[in-house]
């Protein structure tokens, strides 16, 4: 049994309702005066809308999950190209340490960035991912902005993190981030990173 209120204020009254759901039955429970501000109210007003709402929350239909769901399982195919390809081209630029953005990324520039030169490689050499990503991709799932290249960097960020914690073994660690050579040299961004550790001695 599902319970959920949700509250309108309006002047001074309040209004709760509880919703309750039984197998598919959705039966609305009255708390004092919110059936009457529900009937006065008319069909916009905040007491209505907050109701709706909250119907609409029990809708399993409407949820985010079922709407995934419905993904045919060639786009759930090509999503998981697309990520891979993007997963790969990140894994070798930061392996090169080279930057991953252009000055001009457009479609018809010489040359597009890294990232973008990189992906149009792996396209070329493999006729699969050729056909998901890039211009045939949809426009709104390439999986080229910058904020999904900073997203699977981080990724792989922590997973080396992960990896470096395992290797020490039963050690202590102690990570300092330094960012002194800004004193040194000011126009550079070097970070960088010292990490003591002490063996575990048992006596």
């Amino acid at each position: 049994m599902l319970y959920i209120a949700y509250l309108a204020i309006y002047l001074d009254q309040v209004l709760v309702k509880k919703v309750e759901e039984k197998l598919s039955l959705v039966k609305v429970l009255n708390v004092g005066i919110g059936q009457k501000a529900l009937d006065d109210g008319g069909p916009n007003s905040s007491h209505n809308v907050a109701a709706r709402t909250g119907e609409d929350l029990l809708k399993q239909s409407q949820s985010i999950l079922s709407v995934l769901i419905r993904q045919s399982d060639k786009a759930k195919s090509e999503y998981q190209t697309r990520l891979q390809a993007s997963i790969t081209t990140n894994k070798v630029l930061l392996r090169q340490g080279v930057s991953f953005r252009g000055h001009d990324e457009s479609e018809f520039s010489e040359n597009r960035g890294n990232f973008l030169e990189f992906l149009e490689v792996i396209a070329n050499e493999n006729p699969d991912v050729r056909s998901v990503v890039l211009e045939n991709a949809p426009k709104n799932h390439q999986l080229t902005s910058l904020k999904i290249q900073k997203d699977i960097v981080r990724a792989i960020a922590s997973l080396t993190t992960k990896e470096i914690i395992k290797d020490f073994g039963d050690a202590f660690f102690f990570a300092y981030w330094w960012m002194n050579l800004m004193m040194y040299q000011p126009k550079s961004r070097w970070l960088l990173l010292y990490v003591m550790w002490i063996k575990k001695v048992v006596l």
